[in-house]
């Protein structure tokens, strides 16, 4: 019995500290001493049934029966160690199929399934029973069947132990689970019997990879210019509209510091501080600058600028996404040209006359400088309408404007009031014979033929003058001009008149 103990001991020697830890020493004790006692009487009974068959003689004194009880119950003893640690590595290997990630699955010849581990019910959604009655064909997504088939068919065919594959299986509910893996046979005297396939589920990898793809069509395929660098700016990545619109490849942009290649132009040095403070306190900022090209050519950005960070709250990278926005810009000069200008004669308007002239109101108080107003009415210009057509009118008045620009200074305010009536405000006039003086060059102009086509035309001007006078609004200085125009017209045409007040 020592014996015994002794060998289990050494045999059992780590499972029995685990036992007697938790407290199932004796339940074990039990089943050893069972499997002895069992060998024991298995080998006695044989001894004794085998001398009956040989006709020997044999006795029941404890004597006769030692070495079968002890042969007998060591081999019971040594059977019941294997056989509970086979069913225990058994165990183990089960346990450990049962719960890693990945999907196994063995499958005969004929597409049954022989086993699947838990992550293969849980990821497809079939319960064991079901899978008993499924084929492997009968989850494999429709457009994939074929190619299926033929790989099974091929592995089995050429006996290569081991291969790459990729599917798609249906789940219970329908939904296509992406897979890959790795397959092999199991051979049995030289034939494949069954594949072991260990796979992995890509659906949310396969998910990412398409997005990905989503989001550098998007990169690729947008207007505007897309950047993204590093936590110290150097640029990492740039799609194809930032090569059309900065002038700048790939292979120059990558590496260089985005300052480099999107620099404010003018060196406003308050708006690269707004950027930085705005990275800084919002990791946010938009706006725009006016940048150069490769080739120094100047243009207009909308810029906006996002720092990325990480889980640490920490500033990793930087996307910037711009668009050229010259178009823009000339569309805003050109309907800010259409709001503040005649169209026909491409002078200023009355609207814009009137802010330019308040704005010199103030400047003259400002600097103690005096101006004038001057009110030019055109004479006989119904007479060329209507002998000629409104198209040669329009094109006189145009002719008309041209000579008024050549005849006035650059700080001069010109503007068409509509029909054919003209207002200039005279910058810098020291005295009224000085603005008399203007006032009859461009009479002077003014009065030389038209020529345009078969027509020509001679035509004059009545002009009124205003002098800029202490607390005179625009308004009151035009109401002068005009009846100083009226009366010019008055006393002949052709003259310039100022009324004393």
């Amino acid at each position: 019995m020592i014996c015994l103990l002794f060998v289990v001991f050494v045999l059992e020697k780590k499972r029995i500290i685990s036992i007697v830890k938790k407290k199932t020493f004796w339940s074990y004790s039990l089943k050893y001493l069972g499997a002895f006692l069992a060998g024991a009487f298995l080998l006695s009974a044989f001894s004794m049934l085998q001398k009956k068959m040989l006709g020997l003689v044999f006795s029941l004194a404890p004597r006769a029966f030692l070495i079968p009880i002890l042969f007998g119950g060591f081999s019971g003893l040594a059977l019941s160690v294997v056989y509970i640690r086979l069913r225990a590595s058994r165990e183990r290997m089960r346990d450990f199929l049962n719960n890693i990630d990945d999907i196994v699955q063995i499958v005969d010849k004929d597409g049954n399934f022989v086993f699947v581990n838990q992550s293969w019910h849980k990821t497809l959604g079939y319960s064991r029973a079901e899978a008993k009655e499924l084929k492997v064909f009968d989850i494999v997504e429709p457009t994939h069947l074929e190619k299926c088939k033929f790989f099974f068919c091929e592995i089995f065919s050429s006996g290569e132990e081991a291969k790459d594959y990729e599917t798609v299986f249906l789940s219970k509910s329908g939904e296509k689970i992406y897979l890959e893996g790795r397959i092999n046979c199991r051979f049995e005297k030289g034939e494949a019997v069954s594949t072991r396939t260990i796979f992995r589920d890509i659906s949310e990898k396969r998910k990412a990879r398409e997005f990905q793809k989503i989001v550098s069509s998007i990169f690729e395929k947008t207007q505007e210019g897309v950047a993204i660098t590093d936590a110290e700016r150097s640029v990492t990545f740039i799609n194809h509209a930032f090569t059309t619109i900065t002038g700048y490849t790939e292979k120059q942009a990558l590496g260089m510091h985005i300052h480099e290649l999107i620099r404010d132009s003018g060196n406003d040095l308050s708006l690269t501080n707004m950027m930085r403070n705005a990275l800084r306190e919002n990791e946010y900022w938009h706006g725009e600058l006016w940048t150069k090209r490769k080739n120094n050519e100047r243009y207009p950005l909308e810029i906006t600028i996002n720092a990325i960070t990480n889980t640490e709250s920490e500033i990793t990278n930087y996307a910037c996404v711009f668009s050229d926005i010259s178009k823009r810009k000339d569309d805003e000069i050109r309907l800010n040209h259409l709001a503040t200008h005649d169209t026909l004669t491409n002078l200023l308007n009355r609207e814009t006359f009137y802010r330019r002239a308040k704005a010199s109101i103030l400047e003259a108080e400002k600097k103690d400088t005096n101006f004038a107003i001057l009110f030019l009415d055109l004479d006989g210009f119904k007479y060329v309408n209507d002998q000629y057509g409104h198209y040669a009118g329009d094109t006189l008045l145009q002719l008309i404007a041209q000579r008024l620009n050549h005849g006035t200074r650059k700080d001069d305010i010109l503007a068409r009031f509509g029909g054919d009536e003209f207002a200039v405000l005279l910058n810098s006039i020291n005295s009224l014979d000085d603005a008399k003086k203007r006032a009859e060059g461009i009479l002077c102009k003014l009065e030389a033929p038209y020529n345009f086509g078969d027509i020509s035309v001679q035509i004059t001007a009545s002009i009124g003058i205003s002098l800029h006078t202490k607390d005179v609004q625009i308004n009151e200085m035009l109401m002068e001009a005009d009846k100083a125009m009226y009366a010019a017209k008055r006393l002949g045409k052709n003259r310039a008149c100022f009324i004393e007040q």
